[in-house]
């Protein structure tokens, strides 16, 4: 390693304070190279800086016997001996009046590490000083020592916030291309510009450069840390760690490596997080063992980062008592160490080790904040609130007042004051000094964003705007669950930005699932739970979130296993008071009342349910424990007790938002006595000025409406709280109080009326037009949109709610003339991923998906007005934009995850357009892109579907497994696993799954229809009648459901019992969801009653003129009103016109046929109705060889009719032309797909007859006769004359009996079978 490049490498570690490890490398390059002034200078500052001052010292001292090195050595010795704990001012007298006649002698390189070294120490004005003596005029480097200064200079122009294009001017010089500390002042200083492209030039030069040069690899790592690119961030920390641990060159920390991965793990992964901590905190030993610095800052970062989590402050706090340990006296890192064990909870501690850190420097801010914040969590308010106004008042009001002093305001006046208005208003205040510290600090590397980012600290403000969640502004400013207050909304947003910049944090995701449940957002609760999960799968908290959603849905069974599991994680989390609390009710609706209530006085004990002083139980489960244990008491008739706890909780919770649950739990008590009068008088005693008045009228009204049923009085209510308050708030709740009477015209009078208090309220306007449009008074609504527009063009969901109107008016053109005007100009970028995205901003990204948005609202549009290629183009243009979102939103945690799922639908949808148009391929393609963006439930359901289809037997079966894995819903994916089995040829494996279906409910009909049709191919039609019969016992009202007529039609079908057919489905033709399937089966019939061959004339053909095909026409014109015609329609018209025998008809047939196959060239009724026209013209050649066609196509069970009809009208073309081999593997392959197919079986009987072997022949008749439900004539004549061939004369008669009882002029088989039989049987 050359010198220069050594000398970089220390710079680097100088900067990132490694001071041992620059003491290692320095003591390794002088047994090298002899004792340089350099390495000795170096050495002694990582030796003072590392707590060995007496070491450094005497390295100092020897060398201010050297001229040049007199003033760089003299101003280290300054510098240490004023931070010794017994400072010897003697000593520092004596070197200070040295300083001036040594700075005369100055040679430039001792100019250089002078700067340097005033530039470590965060004396940047000096620093400069110093490289002006020694940066060239000209502007360009002459020799190392300017090519150092140049490189220097930049680097104070970075400390002191200006990274502009004056420090990279400093850089330009071509002597320097090559340096490496160039390299890195030139990519910190475009880093900081946002030129990230160019940054990572100059860090990839250098590593080109030099592969071992660490530095550049971290700085790497880091700068994708900053831009959230979390996955590379990592991939580059770990080759950081491969690189250290393969050098041999020098010793390279371990520690920037796993610091780094812990990193990308705490922030974003969340996997590994405490086995990382501990191998991080085993490299801060052993590598800077004695830098308390190093200590400290990986604790204070860290500390900020982990969501207050246990297990990870074990270890910051282990980092502060060292830090501690190697400087007993530093205020500073016993002030921290504080602040971490208030982390913990543990405030008496933390109190205790604050007031050490005023002991060794009292004028430690951050020590007298965080002992005024313990004071207060502890309930000492009045001292807490004593040393604040103390504070105050010494602070001499010059300087803003810090993000903590105005956060404690905040607390106390929460807590003591109750004045909710001031707490908004301070909390407002700390938002924007937070933002202001952070503006004014300037970080210039990754780390320090975070510490003054500081997550813990937002989470800790977005908790406490979350608290006015149900307070009466909220109520008044968000009525409806869509609707979200303005106070709620910024700590929603807070959370939203911590979870962006941290997205593995938990805690922060946790508070946002349990703001969504308070405002009833279940489903937006539900998401962010799950992402909880996939970050961590054993976390506790998550579970017992999950277990309250599922109380809310009333799933307690589910409740109940969700706190299984979370005890089964952390046994602990049994003492919580939501555990508490969700098992109580769990309990009670077992009717376990008694355990139910020892659970909520048990959780009644628990620290800060009562007090609310710990701040660990929020105010909304204090007062849920509150109201269910008066439920509870209330349920068991102990109604002393119930007055007695709810009394308590109106006290302890008064003037807070929260207070109106107490006094509806009240109310709720005097109801279930049916008291009403008293409920609605205490909720009307509530004063109009009160806090709470608002709330009151609320609860009232519903008492009026749900208990009462009284409209008029519940609008009473509203209209006396708009008589008594008129804002626009309170005309909103007016307008949705009639919105819920039906009563919309009312409702626009007063969202009007709203409108005038608040014109510029875009929310009003979008409820207007949607109870406009409710009261089907289109063309005013379309109107008053336009108008609206007009004030409001940037209103995007007013835009949208147009256009779905314009679409429900079918008025399609307008619908996406209305959305392109909401598109960006931003969706035109070609480039997708990290060059499409240079200069796009966060606002951008917003942008981006809105535009997704639109498009996929204009993607509905064409598919309405029926434009296919605008249809796919669209969801194209939207794919495209969408990457690029994707790349945006990389590490935003729920954010990104809700966009994968934005990026799964619109593959999917385009994999939908590629079926469509047979293109396979492209849809197997966009099918797989969709899972590989999200776990897209219905893109595996069609993939499965389409291997299916494809006979891709294991793809199907895998992609199944793993549908019936993650599905919500398994009916579909176990009827696909049911079709596999029997393309497999399991028949019982097939039935089985359908069955399985069936009891867990007998009568899921579209279970039971698939199971009909299975079973009917199994060869086991005498095991649906059962099927019947459980429906019927599981469901008495099932006798009239439409799903078991059909699925008893089908049977009837199938078996041959026409009449019975035509009487199931005639019962429910007019069904809305099962009616066109049953007018098409009734078509089928009637078009062809005998299932005979249509084309052949005499007894078993079809008479053109008959009464069915008259019926079937009819049928066809009732069909056609049920909805748009369908290929299936086409296909039974062009039947039916077969069916009329008529030259004309079949010749209109045949070339609706042919038109059909040029759409689509393999389209199986099409290529079965050609067949079947050529037949009726007697081109049996042309016939075959369409048929011919067919056979070699792959089996699909959408056809599986047309698939057998094909089969057995080409076995019977080679069965005429002798060719029985060829008509028999027909059969058999017809029968292994329909083992119940009389068609088959009766045709393979024709061959073993024409063969001469009656006996086989006589086997398969009586497998068609059976199949055939013993109801066809021709059937059971073959039937007996095999029988009489065979010489079985007894079973010839029976059949010719039976016959005849059912066709009594059938011909000939009185005479020919009959007569001969029972002659054959005289002896």
């Amino acid at each position: 390693m050359s010198s220069k490049d050594f000398k970089a490498y220390v710079f680097s570690l100088l900067r990132s304070n490694l001071y041992t490890s620059v003491v290692t490398e320095c003591s390794g390059e002088q047994s090298r190279r002899g004792n340089e002034a350099f390495l000795q200078y170096w050495k002694a500052y990582g030796l003072g800086m590392s707590g060995r001052s007496s070491e450094a010292i005497r390295e100092l001292e020897a060398m201010q016997r050297k001229r040049d090195m007199e003033y760089p050595a003299a101003l280290m010795l300054l510098f240490l001996h004023r931070r010794s704990r017994m400072v010897d001012m003697h000593e520092v007298d004596a070197i200070q009046s040295s300083l001036s006649q040594a700075e005369a002698s100055l040679s430039d390189n001792g100019t250089l590490l002078s700067a340097t070294f005033h530039y470590l120490t965060g004396n940047l004005y000096e620093a400069g000083r110093l490289c002006k003596q020694l940066v060239s005029p000209n502007g360009y480097a002459q020799n190392p020592v300017q090519v150092q200064a140049h490189t220097l200079s930049a680097w104070i122009e970075v400390a002191s916030g200006d990274a502009g294009e004056e420090a990279v001017s400093l850089l330009e010089d071509a002597s320097m291309a090559r340096d490496l500390d160039c390299l890195m002042a030139k990519a910190t200083c475009y880093s900081l510009q946002g030129r990230k492209k160019l940054a990572l030039d100059q860090l990839n030069e250098a590593i080109a450069l030099q592969s071992w040069f660490t530095p550049a690899l971290v700085e790497k790592s880091k700068m994708f840390m900053s831009s959230r690119e979390w996955e590379q961030a990592n991939e580059m920390a770990q080759r950081v760690l491969n690189t250290s641990n393969s050098n041999t060159s020098y010793s390279s920390p371990a520690y920037e490596a796993i610091l780094l991965i812990a990193m990308c793990d705490i922030v974003y992964m969340g996997k590994s997080v405490e086995e990382n901590m501990e191998s991080l905190f085993g490299a801060m030993e052993e590598q800077e063992g004695e830098n308390a610095s190093v200590f400290y800052e990986t604790g204070r970062l860290f500390s900020r980062l982990c969501g207050r989590k246990r297990n990870i402050l074990r270890y910051t706090v282990k980092m502060m008592k060292k830090a501690c340990e190697l400087e007993p006296v530093n205020s500073k890192y016993y002030s921290e160490l504080a602040f971490q064990y208030r982390l913990e909870g543990n405030y008496g501690t933390a109190l205790d080790t604050y007031r050490d850190a005023a002991k060794y420097d009292e004028s430690n801010v951050d020590a007298i904040y965080g002992s005024i914040y313990c004071q207060v969590m502890q309930g000492s308010l009045e001292d807490a609130e004593q040393q604040l106004e103390f504070l105050s008042v010494v602070q001499d009001g010059t300087k803003p007042s810090s993000s903590e002093m105005l956060f404690l305001q905040a607390l106390l006046t929460n807590r003591k004051e109750k004045d909710q208005d001031r707490h908004l208003d301070l909390l407002r205040d700390v938002l924007d000094a937070h933002e202001r510290e952070r503006s004014e600090a300037k970080a210039t590397e990754v780390f320090d964003e975070y510490i003054q980012y500081n997550p813990d600290f937002m989470v800790e403000v977005a908790k406490e705007f979350l608290q006015h969640l149900h307070s009466p502004t909220s109520v008044m400013t968000g009525s409806s669950t869509d609707d979200v207050p303005a106070s709620v909304q910024t700590g929603l947003d807070i959370l939203d930005s911590v979870t962006g910049m941290v997205p593995a944090l938990l805690d922060a995701h946790l508070v946002v699932a349990k703001a969504n449940f308070e405002m009833k957002k279940l489903d937006k609760t539900q998401e962010t739970l799950n992402h909880c999960i996939s970050i961590n799968p054993a976390h506790s908290d998550t579970y017992l979130a999950l277990a309250q959603l599922h109380l809310a849905r009333d799933n307690f069974q589910s409740a109940n296993n969700c706190l299984e599991q979370a005890m089964s994680y952390d046994f602990q989390i049994r003492n919580s008071p939501i555990y508490q609390l969700v098992k109580s009710e769990c309990l009670a609706n077992q009717g376990n009342l008694s355990d139910a209530l020892n659970q909520l006085e048990d959780a009644m004990k628990l620290p800060g349910v009562r007090d609310g002083l710990t701040g660990t139980v929020s105010l909304g489960d204090r007062v849920s424990i509150f109201v269910q244990l008066g439920g509870i008491y209330a349920r068991l008739n102990m109604l002393s007790e119930a007055n007695e706890v709810l009394n308590e909780g109106k006290a302890a919770f008064e003037g807070t938002a929260e207070q109106i649950r107490i006094l509806v739990a009240i109310s709720d008590l005097a109801i279930k006595k049916n008291d009403f009068t008293s409920a609605i008088n205490m909720l009307s005693s509530v004063p109009p000025e009160s806090s709470l008045y608002v709330h009151s009228v609320v609860a009232r009204a519903d008492i009026y409406l749900k208990h009462r049923h009284d409209k008029q009085a519940f609008a009473q209510c509203y209209l006396e709280l708009v008589q008594t308050r008129k804002t626009a708030a309170t005309y909103i709740l007016l307008g949705e109080a009639y919105m819920r009477i039906q009563a919309p015209e009312s409702a626009i009078d007063a969202f009007e009326s709203a409108l005038r208090y608040n014109p510029k309220d875009s929310r009003l306007a979008e409820k207007i037009g949607k109870a406009l449009v409710s009261t089907h008074d289109y063309m005013k609504a379309q109107e008053y949109y336009e108008n609206a527009l007009r004030n409001m063009p940037n209103n995007i969901s007013l835009r949208y709610d147009m256009a779905k109107l314009f679409t429900k008016l079918q008025n399609y053109s307008g619908a996406a003339k209305t959305l392109k005007k909401a598109l960006s100009d931003l969706d035109t970028m070609d480039g997708e991923g990290k060059d499409a995205m240079e200069g796009v901003g966060v606002g951008d990204l917003k942008t981006l998906i809105q535009d997704v948005e639109t498009l996929l609202l204009l993607v509905t549009v064409y598919e309405g007005s029926g434009d296919v290629d605008m249809v796919k183009e669209t969801l194209m243009r939207a794919r495209g934009i969408q990457k690029t979102v994707m790349e945006m939103a990389r590490g935003q945690g729920e954010g990104k995850s809700k966009q994968t799922k934005v990026a799964s639908e619109i593959c999917y949808a385009l994999a939908q357009c590629a079926e469509q148009e047979k293109d396979d391929g492209s849809a197997l393609e966009y099918y797989q892109e969709a899972l590989d963006a999200s776990v897209h439930e219905p893109s595996m359901l069609s993939l499965s579907k389409l291997h299916l289809r494809k006979h891709n037997l294991t793809e199907c079966e895998e992609m199944t497994q793993t549908l019936l894995r993650v599905a919500s819903k398994k009916e579909e994916a176990t009827m696909i696993m049911g079709d596999l089995m029997f393309l497999k040829s399991d028949y019982e494996k097939a039935t089985q799954q359908y069955r399985n279906l069936l009891a867990k409910n007998p009568n899921n009909y579209v279970a039971m229809e698939k199971l009909v049709s299975l079973l009917r191919r199994a060869g086991k039609l005498s095991e649906i009648p059962e099927l019947f019969e459980q429906a019927s016992s599981a469901d008495p009202r099932s006798s009239s459901h439409s799903g078991l007529f059909y699925a008893k039609g089908l049977y009837h079908k199938y078996t041959n019992n026409i009449m019975d057919a035509i009487k199931n489905f005639n019962l429910i033709r007019r069904d809305g969801e099962w009616g066109s399937k049953a007018l098409e089966n009734m078509i089928e019939i009637y078009i062809n009653p005998d299932g005979a061959n249509m084309w052949e004339e005499g007894e078993g053909g079809v008479d053109g003129n008959n009464e069915s095909v008259r019926v079937a026409e009819k049928l066809l014109r009732e069909l056609e009103l049920l909805g748009p015609k369908t290929r299936k329609h086409e296909t039974l018209e062009n039947f039916h016109l077969l069916a009329t025998r008529q030259k004309a008809n079949i010749d209109r047939a045949m070339a609706s046929f042919l038109s059909m196959l040029e759409a689509d060239k393999d389209h199986l009724p099409a290529l079965l109705g050609v067949s079947t026209a050529f037949m009726f013209e007697k081109a049996s050649n042309k016939s075959r060889n369409y048929l011919k066609r067919i056979a070699k196509m792959p089996y699909n069970q959408e056809y599986a009719e047309e698939f057998e009809k094909s089969y057995l009208m080409l076995a019977e073309i080679y069965v005429g032309r002798g060719k029985f081999d060829l008509a028999q593997e027909l059969c058999k392959k017809c029968l292994g797909f329909n083992m119940s197919c009389a068609g088959a079986w009766d045709l393979m009987g024709v061959i073993m007859e024409k063969e001469c072997s009656y006996k086989d022949a006589a086997e398969c008749y009586e497998k068609s006769w059976a199949f055939e439900h013993e109801a066809s004539a021709s059937v059971g004549f073959k039937l007996a004359f095999n029988y009489l061939k065979a010489k079985r004369y007894v079973e010839a008669i029976d059949i010719s009996n039976k016959v005849l009882s059912m066709y009594p002029d059938y011909p000939k088989i009185r005479q020919e079978i009959l007569q001969k039989a029972m002659e054959s049987l005289r002896p």
